[in-house]
């Protein structure tokens, strides 16, 4: 029971925790910090400079020196030989063991160490970029993606502005034709055209539904009902003077993230050649290493002296035949385990030089594949900035025209306004026929769309150039 009430519970607090996400209003900012810290190709790229950032710090350790410890403990078993039969007499088993503390340091080796650090470090900071450009590219998909959902609002505005009017159209009608000022297929005119309007409101909330499910997918969040955006997030961008497409390639070429990683990924093959010419190098190393060893077989012997017979003159037995002289004694003892440690100790010291003479071609084929590398990362690299800049040109051009279409859209407006403003008073004044009216409002309908969509447009144009001039995107 108390399992399936903190289950529960647990759902209950998630649940409400998602309704919150959902009713709440989101900014530009907040929909740019969701997408970039949900975005999964994105923590891809993350793992993957962290994996250069380990490959940076690994080129570097290989610089310091080399310890290990070693301990080999060998078993051997004999049999020993006794009598003239060749019966063995008796069996024995030597325990030995042999430690040793070895450390190794390279000296040089043709500068592959410096020249790989080198490398490593300018694929870290490429890496780096490149995480940059895809945040680059998910920000400015979400900014599309909010200004989409901005103008699908204004069009549902005006949508539905226009089912008001309809009906209060329908009204003022109605009381026409009921006065006799107006024939009745005026009225029947007018309430085809709410039907048609309130069709098109339908359109449009389906077209703001539509454009939020992008951005929140955009966002890696769940689709819901409720989700809302600041619908008076943008305001509408002075139009001043456009920097030139040249002057904007200028800046974007020195802040872009894919061009600064392009020329990075270059210079890391630049030291690719030197570290394959380092193979044709000697190399030098010193070494070092500390051992001693062990043995159960080892044993110490000790020998005395004592004064006796050591033989007789001719053999003879008398006592005063007899041959005096020392007779040594040797004894055998136990060889400890601290002594057999401290007395085979033996340090030893090694410098260690090999001069390559023949490789089978591995230095000189090694160098013309990085050559090769080098000229394809150059040629990448150009063709990134020759990208850039047409990317940059493209922006430019498509401002200049958002800006001109824009400024005529808004003189399009402000004369259909005036047009449907006369219609108007005329048809309500029962003066001008139900078609000529509607004809007029369709006509200011589509002058209220084309603005809208216009400015958006000049909006969204006029934040990506400002992205190529390293402006922030808010």
């Amino acid at each position: 029971m108390k399992v399936i009430l903190r289950y529960f519970l647990f759902i209950t607090a998630l649940l409400s925790v998602n309704s919150l996400l959902a009713q709440k209003t989101w900014t530009l900012k907040e929909c740019i910090d969701e997408a970039l810290g949900k975005n999964i190709q994105l923590g891809e790229s993350q793992l993957t400079s962290k994996l250069n950032e380990i490959g940076y710090y690994q080129s570097k350790a290989n610089e310091y020196p080399n310890f290990s410890v070693t301990d080999m403990q060998t078993n051997s078993f004999h049999n020993y030989m006794g009598g003239q039969s060749g019966v063995s007499t008796s069996y024995e088993n030597i325990s030995a063991n042999n430690p040793a503390l070895n450390g190794t340091v390279t000296l040089f080796n043709g500068f592959q160490l410096k020249n790989t650090i080198k490398q490593s470090k300018y694929l870290l900071d490429a890496g780096n970029f490149d995480v940059d450009k895809m945040k680059d590219d998910i920000t400015l998909n979400v900014v599309a993606a909010y200004l989409q959902v901005l103008y699908s609002y204004k069009a549902l505005d005006i949508a539905n502005s226009e089912v008001n009017s309809d009906l209060t159209q329908v009204d003022k009608t109605q009381k026409l034709v009921d006065g006799g000022k107006m024939a009745e297929l005026s009225l029947l005119q007018v309430q085809s055209q709410l039907t048609a309007d309130k069709a098109a409101a339908v359109s449009a909330d389906n077209q703001l539904q539509l454009a939020k499910v992008a951005l929140m997918q955009l966002m890696n969040m769940p689709i819901v009902d409720n989700f809302n955006v600041d619908s008076n997030a943008t305001k509408e961008p002075p139009i001043e003077n456009i920097v030139s497409a040249a002057d904007i390639y200028k800046t974007s070429e020195g802040i872009m993230p894919e061009v600064k990683s392009a020329e990075l990924v270059t210079k890391a093959n630049e030291a690719g050649i030197t570290i394959a010419r380092g193979l044709a190098y000697p190399r030098l190393t010193f070494g070092g290493v500390l051992k001693t060893e062990y043995s159960n077989g080892n044993s110490l012997y000790s020998t005395s002296y004592s004064d006796g017979v050591i033989g007789s003159v001719d053999g003879s037995t008398l006592p005063s035949e007899q041959v005096l002289g020392i007779i040594p004694n040797t004894s055998k003892q136990n060889f400890p385990f601290s002594s057999q440690i401290s007395d085979y100790f033996a340090p030893a010291l090694s410098l260690n030089l090999t001069i390559p003479i023949w490789n089978n071609y591995q230095a000189k084929y090694g160098v013309e594949k990085a050559k090769v590398n080098l000229q394809n990362s150059q040629l990448e690299e150009q063709g990134v900035k020759n990208q850039l800049r047409e990317n940059v040109e493209q922006a430019y051009t498509d401002l200049v025209a958002a800006v001109k279409n824009y400024a005529a859209t808004k003189d399009n407006l402000t004369a259909e306004q005036r047009t449907y403003t006369d219609i108007e008073k005329k048809y309500n004044q029962g003066l001008a026929t139900a078609t000529d009216f509607l004809i007029e409002k369709s006509n200011y309908e589509k002058a209220q769309q084309s603005v809208v969509q216009s400015k958006y447009t000049y909006i969204f144009k006029s934040k990506i150039v400002d992205f190529y001039l390293g402006k922030p995107l808010n």
